[in-house]
């Protein structure tokens, strides 16, 4: 795909256009990010992001021709992939009758997505596994549509999840410097490896799954050590007054039961919250039999 980019010149405070041979992916990059528009050469060039959904559907639409591009050089590229020397392969599929061994094409493992990738990811998720124990630490970590850095930056029109391309910089940025805590700054303990997942959700928020596993030294083993990574309160407002604001508009949720039967979650027929809520109430943690503490 050829499309124009743009230079600065070195001599002059003025914009040229030059051909250059770009991929689908980088061109619809390029035109789906706002610039300042004393730096653009086509007035249109912002007119992308004020679609809403409609945008999204138009980043969907682009997507499919990236990945069709993508398999498309899987499928004229088998021998570079060398898919000849899968040992095996040819039998499995000339044994399957609804196919032809012949014209198999065999994705590599650096396909984002392909069976090979999965289970090249599971392997060596599973290698960490098996040096370094179990996990210690699940954590979530999901993109507030409220975010400082979200909210000044949208213009009137937008919102969060219209402007992908916003929430997804600022989710990556805020996710590296929590990995920066996490692996240099030692907040949670020493680590010694981890694995992480990035999903979107159906608003297209994106959010992270991170396993962590620690030293033997910072494993969590007793009830004490629970309550060093855990706190099951809300803060108090008087001394806390930030993290009681954080606490109380991001996991709080309901009323639920009695107050409110039409609740989301909860069963008609027995008048009851699901997921194991309401929960008793405790005052210092407690170790269970089924390993989970309470």
């Amino acid at each position: 795909m050829k499309s124009p980019s743009i230079s600065k010149h070195h001599d002059k405070n003025v914009w040229v256009q030059g051909a250059k041979c770009v991929t689908a992916a980088e061109y619809y990059a390029y035109r789906m990010h706002t610039r300042d528009p004393k730096n653009c050469l086509d007035i249109f060039e912002d007119t992308l992001t004020y679609g809403g959904m409609l945008k999204q559907q138009f980043d969907c639409d682009n997507w499919i021709k990236i990945e069709e591009q993508r398999l498309n050089w899987q499928r004229h590229h088998q021998k570079e992939l060398k898919a000849e020397s899968y040992i095996g392969l040819a039998d499995a599929v000339a044994a399957n009758e609804h196919r032809q061994a012949e014209r198999y094409v065999v994705l590599a493992s650096t396909f984002p997505g392909s069976p090979r990738h999965n289970h090249k990811s599971y392997q060596n998720a599973m290698a960490m596994v098996r040096k370094y124990c179990k996990p210690d630490l699940f954590l979530t970590f999901t993109c507030n549509p409220k975010w400082r850095e979200i909210v000044e930056n949208l213009r009137p029109a937008d919102s969060a999840h219209t402007r992908n391309d916003l929430s997804a910089r600022v989710f990556r940025l805020k996710l590296d410097a929590l990995m920066q805590d996490i692996k240099y700054n030692n907040v949670l303990g020493v680590p010694v490896g981890h694995t992480m997942v990035i999903e979107f959700q159906k608003r297209g928020l994106p959010h992270a799954h991170i396993l962590i596993i620690l030293s033997q030294h910072h494993k969590p083993r007793t009830d004490d050590d629970y309550d060093r990574f855990l706190c099951a309160e809300i803060p108090d407002v008087h001394t806390h007054p930030r993290l009681f604001s954080l606490v109380t508009s991001h996991m709080l949720h309901g009323p639920c039961g009695n107050a409110n039967p039409s609740s989301v979650g909860m069963n008609k027929e027995t008048q009851m919250y699901g997921k194991h809520f309401p929960k008793e109430k405790c005052t210092f943690t407690t170790h269970e039999e089924d390993g989970f503490p309470s």
